[in-house]
């Protein structure tokens, strides 16, 4: 959300990529009800928010790709959501990533710019728009999408080990083996 206020109030309109369970639950109640509170306090920074159909997300990718394009701005949120994710390594293990913005950016041609959020002083928030992640337009767009997955979770263990009480992404993480 922060990162959308931000962009939002230095002036630049932005599409967000959302899925159906974005919001508090992913029940079909929750999903129907709870996570629209979430979603409309969203809408306010943004200039759309384009729902990915999961039985037929290239309709929401096109309409992406349109926007970037017209030199638009366009936001995912980096998850586990995806129907082909990738799991570069991350501390010791695996982490699943979502593709789908690096394969846009391979489609489009659009720089792939990660975005961190964090706490920095009491009541303050900062976002960092850091250098593009490295997406390669002459290789097949599944290992273009892997290889900028490994480079964003390196770039995001940089900011988890400065942080890491402030990373959610914790429970996402296959537990540890029992070494004993």
């Amino acid at each position: 959300l922060f990162a959308k206020i931000a962009l939002h109030d230095a002036g630049y309109e932005v599409s967000h990529l959302s899925h159906p369970r974005h919001g508090f639950s992913q029940t079909r109640f929750g999903m129907r009800f709870l996570n629209r509170g979430k979603q409309e306090i969203e809408a306010k920074f943004l200039a759309e928010r384009v729902e990915l159909a999961p039985a037929n997300p290239a309709i929401a990718l096109r309409r992406l790709q349109k926007r970037l394009a017209g030199n638009g701005i366009v936001s995912f949120t980096a998850g586990v959501d995806a129907a082909r994710p990738a799991f570069p390594p991350f501390f010791g293990d695996r982490i699943a990533l979502a593709t789908g913005a690096a394969d846009l950016a391979h489609r489009s041609g659009a720089p792939l710019l990660p975005v961190f959020v964090w706490r920095d002083e009491p009541g303050e928030i900062a976002v960092e728009i850091e250098a593009p992640l490295p997406v390669d337009r002459a290789a097949p767009r599944p290992k273009s999408g892997a290889a900028a997955a490994n480079a964003f979770a390196e770039r995001q263990a940089i900011h988890v080990r400065a942080r890491p009480e402030q990373w959610l992404g914790w429970t996402t993480l296959p537990p540890l083996e029992d070494a004993g």
